[in-house]
């Protein structure tokens, strides 16, 4: 057997030991009526350590899925496993191990009412789902790490869902996948039941994502395009940012405009940025609700730069806020188009120190849909904003 989680001198992490060692201590499960026997000939020869010896039949060819929580700081804090074969049961039984609540972080499969370190079940089919209890979290960074083992050859494919977040994300069944996540003062974020793995029959990928840029453009916004290639069965393109790689958030939808196995080409313009760093990565989702991630890209904060920004973007209540970085003082006329080319609200703000924000009440003129805010200086220089309203 491995230890669960292991990660001790004695006991390391993905290390079979045969042994327990002289004067160690063990829990054992049992029913009322239960006996635990050792004889004489258990020990090992030239020493006082005795093991156990596995009578299940194993050929070396056995399933495993095995899952450990380690925080940010690559400590490992807790795991479990999961063991496929025939000669298991379903049902709770003596392969099974009860999980043992510790003070600290717990993680463990959930299954016939039971928490447990250990569970043993015949091999997966489809739809066949894992679910996984979580507790004692704390507020910061966590990732789950999946090893799979010799589970790569019976036509599945196996997701990791997170309820919390609405993400899924495939699994590698012969190796390792890493699964961030981060517990926040939202109590969803440290739901129990936050995580299951779900089978489904192996299928071919939806879509390549070949290129992703990212790139600031004249009025501080950044544009964000992407390229794929083999494009079918796609539900929609999520784009997602982030302030220092981890992501959590989409701030747009797309759908696919191709979708039959041919090229296709988007872009999405992030009209409020980040004031600092802005990554992005695509999040392809497929009809079946397989998840593929681009490459990430980054694009540097605005450093003194000149800028006249509008938020909130898009506008819900009829009240914008515009925001002068770095503008000279003096007098700024400020309008608003709507799609036909209509002039629909116009102000002259008086602008009297480089660094200012003004609050502007569009009233009930503007109408929802994709507008133009022009902001005209007093030297000329023309702005053009994007301006949703909705």
């Amino acid at each position: 057997y491995k230890p669960i989680p292991g990660g001790t001198a004695n006991y390391p992490t993905g290390v079979v030991c045969t042994k327990i060692q002289s004067g160690q201590a063990f829990f054992v499960y049992s029913t009322p009526g239960g006996t635990v026997i050792f004889n004489e000939n258990n020990k090992t020869t030239g020493s006082q350590d005795v093991f156990r010896v596995n009578t299940n039949g194993f050929t070396g060819d056995r399933q495993f899925l095995r899952s450990n929580v380690y925080t940010a700081d690559n400590r490992l804090i807790d795991g479990n496993v999961v063991a496929f074969d025939e000669a298991f049961d379903n049902a709770f039984e003596s392969n099974d191990a009860i999980k043992i609540q510790n003070f600290g972080e717990n993680f463990s499969v959930f299954s016939q009412q039971k928490r447990l370190s250990l569970e043993a079940r015949k091999p997966v089919t489809v739809n066949d789902t894992i679910f996984y209890q979580l507790a004692n979290l704390r507020a910061q960074a966590y990732q789950i790490r999946i090893e799979a083992e010799n589970m790569d050859a019976d036509g599945l494919s196996a997701f990791i869902v997170d309820r919390f977040t609405g993400t899924t994300k495939p699994l590698s069944l012969n190796g390792s996948t890493p699964v961030d996540f981060t517990v926040t003062n939202d109590p969803a974020s440290s739901a129990a039941n936050r995580f299951y793995i779900i089978f489904r029959l192996a299928g071919p990928v939806p879509v390549t994502l070949t290129t992703i840029a990212a790139n600031r453009i004249i009025n501080g916004s950044i544009e964000v395009t992407w390229d794929v290639e083999n494009e079918i069965s796609i539900m929609k393109y999520e784009l997602e940012r982030s302030g220092d790689g981890r992501f959590s958030q989409s701030i747009s939808h797309t759908n696919p405009t191709v979708n039959n196995g041919g090229r296709s080409h988007y872009q999405y313009t992030d009209v409020q940025p980040l004031s600092g760093d802005n990554f992005y990565r695509i999040k392809a989702i497929s009809l079946d609700g397989r998840v593929q991630y681009s490459s990430v890209v980054k694009v540097g904060p605005l450093k003194g730069a000149s800028l006249i920004s509008v938020y909130p973007n898009p506008v819900t209540n009829g009240q914008i806020n515009l925001s002068f970085q770095q503008q000279p003082a003096g007098k700024y006329q400020v309008s608003l188009y709507n799609q036909v080319g209509q002039l629909i609200y116009q102000s002259m703000e008086n602008i009297t120190s480089t660094n200012v924000v003004k609050s502007l009440n569009l009233g009930n003129k503007s109408r929802i849909g994709v507008h133009q805010l022009v902001i005209m200086a007093e030297n000329g220089t023309k702005t053009i904003l994007p301006l949703l309203i909705q």
